[in-house]
């Protein structure tokens, strides 16, 4: 399967196998396409992850086991986390 470059990629890769590091463009290009692979399927985990997190917070929500959601204070604690960690890394100088 004939493909084409940009100018920079050709560079890219051929610096790299300059470099010592890969034996040949092919190479270079298969390891990516095996770092792209797994970078998908750990995407594919978070992504699954997530999904069942999600599931946890609804089935909870139906058992009523729920705070409300209060933004305020929510902000509230992050100020005063906030201000307990200026403090000390004030105190620390």
């Amino acid at each position: 399967m004939p493909f084409a470059l940009t100018p920079d990629l050709e560079h890219r890769i051929r610096e790299l196998v300059a470099s010592g590091r890969y034996d040949s463009p092919q190479r270079v290009i298969e390891l990516a396409l095996e770092a792209l692979d797994q970078q998908d399927q750990d995407e594919q985990a978070e992504l699954e992850e997530l999904r069942a997190m999600i599931d946890v917070g609804w089935q909870q929500a139906e058992r009523g086991e729920c705070e409300p959601f209060d933004v305020e204070a929510i902000k509230a604690k992050a100020h005063a986390e906030h201000e307990q960690r200026r403090s000390q890394s004030h105190g620390a100088a």
